[in-house]
């Protein structure tokens, strides 16, 4: 592979494509090469509607917004043309592609960029790369599995931090000063969805949580409701109800800014591993992470308070013989996390340990 020197590159784009945690799991990537070429502009290439993610952060210049959604068909095949048109009239010296699926591989190659630096999963898609590397098992932490593409510039991917950055914009946060004027007690957060139901704790457990975290230590619990997925929340906040549980408010937003503004109100959030979970490690708001199927490993963010309950399976095993979680998570558990936070915010007025194996701990 052809040598490159920092020092002549002035421009790069970055595609970060993926759900709300794969693109906030990329920007520790993004940061590490804002920091190796610190004269170079940096474009992101992003998914429609995941602009909010990232329209604060610091090392980003400047948003390439793409609608994948191949229906209807004329429109998809319209904006793709549009894309690489003006892919190709930048002319990046660096297009990095962290993607490695779909036609990924293709806009890559249709950049024209001097150096195309990425992951490729079959084969046939290699010619799209001056800097081909094979899509990787992902077997440590996924974020630091991204450094590979770095290598060549002296980097070794354990450099990159296990975390991300999120900053609200300022407006989202009188925004939220005015959505929670009715809360006058301290605030906890359930995010009880996530697109996969295996990443989903029973409701009834919850009601236990939010009973025992109203009774015992007079806390507001607000539930954060997932397009797709409001059943969840409803199905809670009617169960709340019929137990004279009077403390819960709903949250329904879609901008991420005004979600992360409302995560920095609260005390702590209960969550499973989702996109709202990457959000709080952004804020470093802590989280009690319910690990019930993928292994938090791969994902939790050494750099944000958390406490993980987990479960770890007897028979099933990932491809890189790594444990899946079970749900098999009890609420006596979840308890004694609850209890392990607000016994630091009586003494200490915060929680800020990271990454506590509660059933190691």
């Amino acid at each position: 592979m052809k040598k490159i020197d920092p020092n002549t590159i002035k421009s790069i784009c970055i595609n970060g494509f993926g759900l709300i945690g794969d693109l906030l799991m990329r920007l520790p990537f993004l940061e590490t090469v804002a920091s190796t070429f610190p004269q170079a502009k940096i474009t992101l290439l992003i998914d429609q509607h995941r602009q909010t993610l990232v329209d604060n952060h610091p090392n980003i210049d400047q948003l390439i917004i793409f609608n994948r959604n191949k229906k209807p068909r004329l429109a998809y095949i319209r904006n793709f043309l549009s894309l690489i048109k003006t892919l190709r009239k930048k002319r990046y010296d660096i297009f990095f592609n962290l993607y490695g699926g779909g036609s990924s591989n293709f806009i890559t190659l249709c950049s024209k960029a001097t150096f195309r630096i990425g992951f490729y999963r079959k084969s046939i898609h290699k010619f799209a790369y001056t800097h081909p590397y094979i899509w990787p098992p992902f077997a440590g932490h996924w974020t630091q599995e991204f450094g590979i593409l770095l290598d060549s510039f002296g980097i070794e991917k354990q450099q990159i931090r296990k975390g991300t950055t999120f900053e609200p914009r300022s407006d989202a946060y009188t925004f939220i000063e005015a959505e929670t004027r009715h809360i006058h007690k301290p605030l906890v957060l359930f995010n009880l969805g996530s697109g996969d139901i295996k990443k989903t704790w029973a409701i009834n457990h919850y009601l236990q949580l939010a009973n025992y975290i109203t009774e015992r230590y007079d806390c507001h619990i607000g539930v954060f409701v997932n397009p797709g997925q409001e059943y969840l929340s409803e199905q809670l906040y009617a169960l709340c109800q019929h137990n004279n549980i009077k403390q819960i408010s709903l949250f329904k937003y879609k901008d991420f800014s005004h979600i992360a503004a409302l995560m920095l109100k609260a005390r702590y959030l209960i969550t499973g591993d989702t996109g709202l979970m990457f959000i709080a490690f952004g804020v470093k708001l802590p989280i009690i992470g319910l690990f019930t199927h993928t292994h938090p490993d791969s994902v939790i963010a050494e750099d944000s308070p958390s406490i993980i309950c987990y479960t770890e399976s007897d028979t099933e095993k990932d491809e890189n013989n790594k444990p899946y979680c079970t749900n098999n998570i009890s609420v006596t558990e979840v308890k004694k996390a609850i209890d392990y936070i607000e016994s630091d915010y009586k003494e200490l007025g915060c929680f800020k340990r990271t990454f506590v194996r509660l059933n190691q701990d």
